[in-house]
């Protein structure tokens, strides 16, 4: 008869084995969805997975922005939803991020042109909501608007940058996130329930809300590192991103992962960490 202890290990290489196979199905799924999308346009994001046999992905083409379907099984699906604008002078110049609202809309943050985009910029932060075309971004600038809406969720709320600055944009309204200490500039990459994360000056950042105000804090790096990026939130708070590491007259980035207190749990050489999720 086994004893206990060898049976406690028995069982957690058991669970070992079935996680691994789990994530190679999944792996091999994902593969399956991939292969099958149409090359007729550019995918941008997932924008919500339906079930269990069905997948939405978000695209842009030349003239176009909409939602595909997408079987499991790796076959395509007569589903094609498409949000065209009837303005060319408010075509997208960038499309970065796209969900499904709560109410069943599609929302696209990105950027346009637009009378008040500075020229040679990258445009006016913009959003559009089942099709509608919302220029989204500061009312104020220096010299004009320029740059994008990065991320959305599906209560209505973007991030992203404009003139140099972190925004927030919700309830119909874009402001700029504080900064911390002395920092000027800044962006914001991705949020999720009450944080956002970006960067600050030199330095990966998450701000959080505080009554009805975002404080910013910086996440924890070391003495050799010199810019950092926070790109990704989990809804746990995992965070990922980088920072740029001296070392013996050498510069590397080393891919980071915080955890939602903001110390560092895992390290990466000579990578970035661009997406974390729960499972």
């Amino acid at each position: 008869m086994e004893s206990d202890q060898s049976l406690r290990v028995r069982h957690r290489r058991q669970r070992a084995r079935r996680a691994v196979h789990e994530g190679l199905e999944h792996r091999q799924l994902l593969t399956s969805w991939i292969a099958a999308l149409p090359a007729d346009v550019s995918y941008v994001a997932i924008a919500q997975q339906t079930n269990d046999s069905e997948l939405c992905i978000a695209f842009a083409s030349e003239r176009q922005l909409g939602v595909d379907t997408l079987r499991a099984d790796g076959t395509e699906k007569d589903d094609r939803v498409v949000y065209s604008s009837v303005d060319d002078s408010t075509w997208p110049v960038s499309v970065h991020d796209a969900v499904f609202a709560e109410s069943g809309g599609l929302q696209v943050g990105g950027a346009t042109s637009t009378p008040n985009s500075l020229q040679g910029g990258d445009g006016e932060p913009t959003k559009w909501v089942d099709g509608t075309v919302t220029p989204s971004g500061l009312e104020t600038t220096t010299a004009g608007n320029s740059g994008a809406l990065y991320a959305a969720n599906r209560h209505g709320q973007f991030v992203g940058e404009d003139d140099l600055l972190p925004i927030l944009h919700d309830a119909g309204q874009t402001s700029a996130l504080p900064l911390p200490g002395e920092d000027v500039i800044g962006s914001a990459f991705d949020l999720n329930e009450d944080r956002i994360v970006g960067y600050s000056n030199d330095d990966a950042v998450v701000w959080e809300r505080t009554a009805n105000t975002f404080e910013p804090w910086i996440l924890e790096h070391r003495e050799s590192d010199s810019f950092g990026v926070a790109n990704t939130i989990s809804g746990y708070g995992v965070i990922g991103g980088s920072y740029r590491r001296e070392n013996a007259g050498a510069t590397a980035t080393v891919g980071l992962i915080w955890n939602r207190d903001g110390r560092i749990l895992r390290e990466f050489t000579d990578a970035e960490v661009t997406h974390v999720v729960d499972l």
